[in-house]
Order: structure tokens, then sequence, then C-alpha cells
């Protein structure tokens, strides 16, 4: 044999059988670095256009909720829909809104007797960027299980380089957000007959 080097598999496999048992897996890594390659990365979206604001949303991978899809409203609009590991971000008219998260099937006993259900009063500001990050952990206590969910603001060099292993899903209705008043302005003075 010239230029080549035959050995045996483990437990006597011909090197064409271990080859072939082989093909399977390598579909999987191919098939995953494909996708990989597809995904679009944190940095493909460009400053807010004028009187807009630029909001990232992403979820931390999380055993608590591992099959639970986090939803997202602001102000009543449905923009997202994020699994582990995923992110998305939208343009929002700059002002105050109402964001809130919902879970899916997956709510708790504090979900349903919280009043105010997963609702945060945000402020956007225009031309700026916001990041939020997601995350639940499950803490075990002697009568049972804590799940502890959280959004917490992240700083945006943070980020970006968590996002760069996340993948990114469109986010949708984002058009139909519309301005509201910030939320630090004065009521208006009623007018004097």
């Amino acid at each position: 044999m010239t230029g080549t080097l035959a050995t045996a598999g483990r437990g006597g496999e011909t090197p064409q059988r271990a080859s072939v048992a082989a093909l399977p897996w390598l579909v999987i890594v191919l098939a995953a670095a494909a996708f990989g390659a597809r995904a679009e990365t944190a940095g493909t979206a460009a400053p807010p256009p004028p009187g807009k604001a630029l909001v990232y949303i992403y979820r931390e991978p999380d055993f608590a909720y591992a099959i639970a899809s986090a939803s997202f409203d602001i102000d009543g609009v449905n923009v997202a829909k994020l699994n582990n590991r995923e992110y998305t971000w939208f343009y929002v008219p700059a002002s105050a809104h109402a964001l809130k998260i919902k879970w899916g099937w997956n709510y708790t006993l504090k979900d349903l007797l919280s009043k105010d259900k997963g609702v945060v009063a945000v402020d956007w500001k225009e031309g700026r960027s916001y990041f939020y990050k997601l995350s639940a952990s499950v803490a075990g206590i002697a009568n049972g299980t804590v799940i502890d969910r959280a959004l917490a603001s992240i700083e945006p060099d943070q980020a970006l380089r968590e996002l760069a292993v996340y993948r990114l899903v469109p986010s949708h209705n984002a058009d139909k957000l519309v301005f509201n008043a910030p939320l630090s302005a004065a009521p208006a003075e009623p007018p004097r007959p």
C-alpha cells in the first residue's frame, strides 16, 4: 500500500465501517456550524433613527424555564418571543412604555397573585440604546423550590460580548408602537373655564 495507512477500528471494525459510523456525527457538526454561520450577530443594529430608541432583549440560558418561551409586550403589543440563548432588538418611539413579560403556560402562583403581573415601567430616550437580560434560577428550600426571575438592565459592552453566542430572533409588531408621554413629565393642568 502506497500513501495510505490502514488500521483496524474499535472492536475489530474495518476502516470503512468506522468511517460510516462517524458519518451521522459529521452531519450534525456540519449542520451546527452552518446554522451558527447564518445567525446574525449583536452588532447588526444601526443606531436608532430620529425620535426612536434601540432596545435589545436577550434571554440567558436557564433550567427553570427551559421549555417555556418568554413573550415580551410593550404597551400591550407583542414584540418578541424568546427561548434560551435568543435575543432580539427593535426600534421603539422614544417615550414612556410598559414592558411586560409573559411565560406562556408556565405561570406560578406569584404571577397569578401579582398586582403588576410582570410589568416594568420604562422611559426610553431618543437616540439611546438599552440592553435587558432575562434570567431565571432555581433554589431549593426546605419546603419546596423557588424560581427567581429577573429582567436586568445591562451595560452595552457586557451585553454585546454576551450576545456574540446568542441567536437573533427577529422582533415583530414594533412598527405598531406609539409615542407616550414621558414618565417624568408633570401632569398637564386642566383647562380653565
